[in-house]
């Protein structure tokens, strides 16, 4: 039974552009209603893999401009968010979103970029990667900044963009950051080793990344939700 699953699945065919008017008109509000309900959690599957950062950053634009918080509240969520993908695919992911604000005092507040004929708004996403020293020094930079977790529109970034080998790496230093949405790339892959394996390390590592029973409330389970995407896509993929 979908209804009674942490996580629900859905086929649409989308095209490989993007931003289409069938992701505009029929896939994002579907997800919107999906991450709405229950625990928030959604796996989409998509069989087309291009185009899938663009509508990644449409769908966290489009909680900033509608406000989905846990399927109750009304306000913009303006995250922050966090986008897991493959170090390959981290320069797609990076184009997708507006480049993060250097600046910490939270001057330029005006409405996020928005590219025309968009459904919502361009987040800032701060690309968390490179090397130990270099991650300590994003860390020591903008994790600190009480502004930068605020959850405002003159947010510095409203989207942390990782790659799964830091995601471990890391994962005591981002498990701790309230997250509202966590977005897996290809988190249907993961999702059938899971399902084949349950207990082993992808199958543990599946469970606890939705748990909200752990100290941590998992990594996509801290605030709004998360959602996972196709074999072929990311995890808010259409």
């Amino acid at each position: 039974d979908d209804a009674a699953r942490p996580e629900r699945r859905m086929n649409f065919p989308c095209n490989a552009a993007g931003l289409t008017g069938r992701w505009s008109e029929s896939c994002l509000p579907r997800m919107r209603e999906v991450m709405g309900k229950g625990p928030g959690h959604a796996v989409l599957y998509d069989p087309r893999w291009e185009g899938r950062a663009a509508r990644v950053s449409d769908l966290l634009g489009d909680m900033a401009k509608r406000g989905i918080v846990n399927g109750n509240d009304t306000e913009p969520n303006y995250g922050p968010h966090l986008v897991v993908t493959t170090a390959s695919d981290m320069d797609e992911f990076e184009d997708a979103f507006a480049p993060v604000k250097r600046g910490l005092d939270g001057s330029g507040s005006g409405p996020l970029p928005s590219d025309d004929g968009t459904s919502g708004l361009r987040p800032r996403a701060l690309r968390y990667d490179g090397t130990p020293a270099h991650r300590r020094s994003l860390r020591l930079r903008y994790f600190a900044s009480p502004l930068s977790f605020s959850g405002l529109r003159s947010s510095p970034f409203h989207v942390v963009l990782t790659t799964y080998a830091v995601l471990c790496e890391d994962y005591p230093h981002l498990c701790r950051l309230p997250f509202q949405a966590a977005v897996l790339d290809d988190g249907m892959a993961w999702l059938g080793a899971a399902h084949h394996d349950p207990n082993g390390q992808l199958g543990r590592s599946w469970e606890g990344m939705w748990s909200s029973g752990d100290g941590h409330a998992g990594s996509a389970g801290g605030g709004g939700g998360g959602c996972s995407s196709g074999s072929a896509g990311g995890w808010y993929d259409c």
